[in-house]
């Protein structure tokens, strides 16, 4: 046996232990499917086609603007959820790095009480080069850990304006962040993200102006949207107030949305934006790979005329999709 098979025949040893070790709940296996899956390393396909579904875990979209206090508010929802005995996974998505291509911040500075905890899960993750919020593999993420077991999924989003819109296709309720501080209701109605929550926090309730921002916001969503009203609390993450009504009021649009049947169509918006996003990387995938051969392969001087030839040329297309 030449050594290169012998080298691939280890590889697949060493892929069959990491998937068995995550199948008995090995939060070290946990970890580095994770990582391969993020840095789109090698067999990482294999990896999610192996992983079996086990929960349909319940997925909470945390945004609101950098400073609102989204990391503490996570911090004291996973204390919440884990009283009621739920098993929770976190994804928080930070800024891009455009020098080492990960996340700027990392897990070892956010909610660090959690770490012991076999129920929780905490991950990092950079959310790419287009500064979206969103990053694409989230949805391969929530699969590893519906394959972990966990009940809930909390995504907190970057909090960078017209992006964090994306995450009404992921979560099943989406909470907005608000702070009586630095004009972020104004700031969130021109990013028109005031139009996606199904609650509103106003976090660091304790400090002036809180009463008059919970007025304004309940005036704005007077109207019940698809039949639900949304809810309007005042919190404080720092001082540990308002976070049981919040869980609550989470734990009341879940059985609104499931009451009327509105849980089927999230599911669905969910696997759509999942299809979608994983065609097109996989289309980009594949057009990279032969970039240089399919670019002299068209024809035409002009921009527009040269995308037309490429849809046009029956050769072209042939060569991508036959390439695997």
């Amino acid at each position: 046996m030449d050594a290169w098979r012998l080298y691939q025949q280890v590889e697949k040893m060493v892929l069959k232990e990491l998937i068995e070790k995550f199948n008995i709940k090995d939060r070290t296996a946990l970890a580095k499917i994770v990582s391969i899956v993020e840095k789109r390393e090698k067999d990482y396909l294999e990896i999610l086609k192996s992983i079996k579904e086990l929960t349909q875990p319940y997925i909470i979209g945390v945004t609101g603007a950098p400073g609102a206090g989204k990391s503490s508010v996570i911090n004291r929802l996973i204390s919440a959820f884990r009283k009621r005995e739920k098993k929770v996974g976190v994804i928080a998505f930070d800024p891009y790095s455009p020098f080492t291509g990960g996340a700027i911040l990392g897990d070892r500075i956010r909610m660090t009480e959690h770490t012991l905890d076999d129920g929780v899960y905490i991950r990092s993750i950079s959310a790419g080069a287009s500064g979206g919020g969103i990053s694409p593999v989230v949805f391969d993420i929530i699969r590893i850990f519906k394959g972990f077991g966990f009940s809930v999924i909390i995504i907190e989003t970057i909090g960078t304006g017209q992006s964090e819109i994306a995450i009404r296709d992921v979560a099943d309720t989406v909470l907005l962040i608000l702070t009586p501080e630095s004009g972020d209701a104004m700031q969130a109605m021109k990013a028109g993200i005031l139009e996606i929550p199904d609650l509103v926090a106003i976090n660091k309730s304790e400090i002036s102006g809180s009463a008059e921002l919970f007025n304004e916001l309940n005036f704005l969503y007077d109207k019940p949207r698809n039949g639900w009203k949304v809810r309007v609390i005042k919190i404080s993450a720092l001082r540990n107030e308002g976070i049981d009504e919040l869980v609550s009021a989470i734990e009341e649009h879940k059985e609104y949305l499931k009451k009327s049947g509105l849980i089927k169509e999230s599911n669905e918006r969910r696997k759509k934006t999942e299809f979608f996003s994983a065609l097109q990387e996989d289309f980009i995938r594949r057009l990279k790979k032969g970039e240089k051969e399919i670019f002299n392969m068209i024809k035409g001087g002009d921009i527009y005329e040269m995308v037309e030839n490429f849809w046009k040329d029956e050769k072209i297309i042939k060569r991508i999709f036959e390439d695997k």
